[in-house]
């Protein structure tokens, strides 16, 4: 019983800890993307990179809502849940 509540609990700090990452990663990248639009060099760049520029927040979170939850399915099984509650748990997260 002692082990089972100390790997759910882990696993919830590390679920905790990747959506704080992905967060700050938004959070970087957008501030990352104002600073290079803003620079007196963007109206050099290329067209496609002037694109790459402006997408970059949207690729991140599109790139982070593909791995995130494929993660959290795997962190899940660690915790040993009957199958309904694992599914309310993922679904959750």
């Amino acid at each position: 019983m002692c082990k089972i509540t100390f790997v759910r609990i882990l696993v919830n700090l590390v679920v905790l800890t990747f959506l704080a990452g992905a967060g700050y990663l938004v959070y970087y990248v957008q501030q990352w993307s104002i600073t290079l639009t803003r620079g007196t060099d963007y109206d050099g760049y290329h067209v496609l990179v002037q694109l790459c520029i402006q997408y970059m927040t949207t690729v991140t979170i599109t790139v982070l809502n593909f791995f995130l939850p494929a993660v959290f399915g795997l962190l899940v099984r660690c915790e040993d849940y009957t199958p309904i509650t694992e599914l309310l748990v993922q679904l959750l997260r």
